[in-house]
């Protein structure tokens, strides 16, 4: 008896202290909260200066043509890249408050998965415009600016749509989100991830592509200047020889003089 009375008040001990050290859960949240409006404020910051550099800074933009004109193809695809990325850290800052209310949350829930889904597909816009430019695959598109701006966001429009078709309650998560609760596996896995994967892997296929590319044309840029080289010191010593046969020997030259002067 006194061994289950030593042992008990042993148990309620480490209980005890365990519960002293560990760090209770809302002090937890309220750190990684903190944490996540800093970093995402910052990165915000860093959009807009980007957005300013691409829009007020540059110099084409100066001029008096129309605004889709003023800018490049890369240009119109880094903003809105830009736009989308700042659009979805702002949502996902509006989600932090929107957990108690359900409405509220699923809205919050349904513009990060479509910011970040249209995020990924730009940059698959991106990489096509850098395929394009280092390859010359085919001919370039016409009216790049709005074919590109309707496939990019109609695209993540699309998938964002099927997946509250499917199921609207999957985006009210277990607190402490507004995001794809882990129940349902399907909408997480096959209308997110699988389109983010897909995007990564044909950026990472033209980022080799790319390598190759200017590793070839790197070696090819060699050869052509050796054999440049080489074919110039032939020219020079062939235009040696000839000025050199063709130059008068001094034996002759002194005979000759001699000749003129008997005469």
């Amino acid at each position: 008896m006194n061994d289950e009375k030593s042992w008990g008040k042993d148990e309620s001990y480490s209980t005890e202290r365990h519960a002293d050290t560990d760090e209770p859960p809302s002090a937890k949240l309220d750190y990684l909260n903190t944490l996540a409006y800093a970093s995402l404020s910052v990165s915000i910051l860093g959009l807009i200066g980007t957005l300013y550099i691409i829009l007020c800074a540059n110099p084409w933009v100066c001029s008096e043509r129309p605004v889709l004109r003023r800018i490049t193809d890369n240009d119109f695809v880094l903003v809105n890249l830009a736009v989308a990325l700042v659009l979805f850290h702002a949502s996902y800052l509006a989600g932090l408050h929107s957990m108690s209310n359900d409405n509220s949350c699923l809205v919050a829930g349904l513009l990060v998965h479509f910011f970040w889904l249209a995020s990924f597909i730009w940059e698959a816009a991106e990489g096509y415009l850098l395929f394009n430019a280092f390859l010359k695959f085919g001919k370039s598109f016409t009216r790049f600016k709005l074919k590109s701006f309707l496939a990019c966001w109609g695209i993540s429009v699309l998938i964002v749509s099927t997946s509250l078709l499917i199921n609207a309650k999957a985006y009210i998560g277990d607190p402490p989100r507004c995001w794809l609760g882990p129940k349902y596996v399907a909408q997480f896995y096959g209308l997110f991830l699988a389109p983010r994967c897909l995007v990564l892997t044909g950026n990472l296929i033209v980022c080799l592509c790319v390598l190759k590319e200017i590793f070839q044309s790197t070696k090819t840029s060699e050869l052509e200047l050796r054999s440049t080289k080489k074919k110039e010191g032939l020219q020079l010593q062939k235009t040696t020889t000839q000025s050199s046969l063709s130059r008068p020997n001094g034996k002759n030259i002194r005979a000759t003089t001699n000749i003129r002067m008997i005469i």
